[in-house]
């Protein structure tokens, strides 16, 4: 059973992460820009369909043979899961919205499984080891297999891309996963850990992805901070407002891309490499939207169907808003914003610090 379960949690990271499949698809590295994607019809696009299936049907056989009683969602996880699927009533292409919300509550559910059987520190061995699989196979495409790991960008530069189907696939997938190892190696020196940080940054240099470079900084420095008691004990008792900080400090920077583009930081430009343009086209519809949004996943099914427009405004395709809280608030609107920040300030617990 534990095998199973860990294949299924492997096949999650995949599907969510956008590893392996979308290049196969595109049948290796391809020109960025969703006008290049390959059109596919095959198996691999009914993954999604077998993996849901057999998490439900191993969920349900575990609590039919009492290995697990109930599945409890968190309040603020419960609610947010639940205005998801309700935004497939308003939603333009509502089997979309339904899709990817079905997608994010199973793969809860399939957490919690595993966390109940095998515990929390188990769980987390296993992610760790299939995030440092993933980047070596990246690592191994970029070397050996560089017509899968190395992309073209819009500009027409070289960039890695590894397992991924985009540069910036690459570099937040190895921002993450340097998260999880700095933050596993400050619990457990280990030189196994170390290696895979190393090797996460090694990715995100090589994709040249800005905002991954930027992320691995900024959590390099968080942690050397809680390295010592004393600023640890600060951060804390502040925790609420450097979150705070941290999340308007990202709110200024998309002002200060929008309404000024005449000065550059380390030869990126303030319009974040056209990521303004996206920008200014996503917030004129979210503010025709403002409060419930289009729907989940709605921005890539709308452009996919319709993509003159988005192109006409915009000038080049791209798949996502390039932000997380401007997707949040054209998917969702301000009340699917206000169910994330519940979410994430739930977790600033004395409970959650101390893990």
């Amino acid at each position: 059973m534990r095998q199973i379960i860990q294949t299924l949690s492997f096949m999650m990271i995949v599907l969510s992460s956008g590893a392996f499949i979308q290049q196969i698809k595109d049948g290796g590295a391809r020109a960025q820009g969703l006008e290049n994607i390959a059109r596919y019809d095959g198996f691999l696009n009914i993954i999604p369909v077998i993996w849901v299936v057999a998490v439900l049907f191993i969920t349900l056989i575990l609590m039919l043979t009492n290995n697990i009683r109930s599945i409890k969602f968190s309040k603020p996880m419960l609610a947010l899961v639940m205005y998801c699927f309700l935004s497939t009533v308003w939603a333009v292409i509502p089997r979309v919205t339904f899709q990817a919300s079905l997608l994010i509550a199973v793969a809860y559910i399939l957490i919690c499984v595993q966390t109940a059987l095998y515990g929390v520190h188990s769980t987390i061995r296993f992610f760790s080891l299939t995030l440092f699989l993933i980047l070596t196979c990246s690592l191994i495409a970029v070397i050996f297999v560089p017509s899968y790991g190395i992309g073209i960008d819009f500009e027409g530069q070289i960039r890695w891309q590894g397992v991924f189907d985009h540069k910036n696939g690459l570099g937040n997938f190895a921002a993450i996963s340097f998260l999880v190892f700095i933050w596993q190696y400050m619990q457990k020196k280990s030189k196994l850990l170390l290696m895979a940080a190393l090797l996460a940054i090694v990715l995100a240099v090589g994709s040249q992805s800005g905002t991954a470079l930027a992320n691995i900084v900024l959590i390099f420095f968080i942690f050397t901070l809680l390295s010592y008691k004393f600023t640890a004990a600060v951060i804390y008792r502040l925790r609420y407002i450097i979150t705070i900080l941290l999340i308007s400090l990202s709110f200024f920077a998309i002002f200060v891309s929008i309404n000024f583009n005449e000065f550059s930081i380390f030869e990126k430009d303030s319009s974040f490499s056209g990521r303004n343009t996206i920008w200014i086209y996503v917030l004129s519809k979210v503010s025709e939207s403002p409060w419930i949004g289009y729907g989940l996943n709605q921005l890539s099914a709308l452009i996919s169907k319709n993509s003159a427009e988005f192109f006409t405004n915009v000038g080049f395709l791209v798949a996502t808003a390039h932000n997380g809280f401007i997707e949040t608030a054209f998917s969702l609107g301000f009340v699917g914003i206000l169910l994330v920040f519940w979410l994430f300030f739930s977790q600033l617990t004395i409970k959650t610090w101390r893990g």
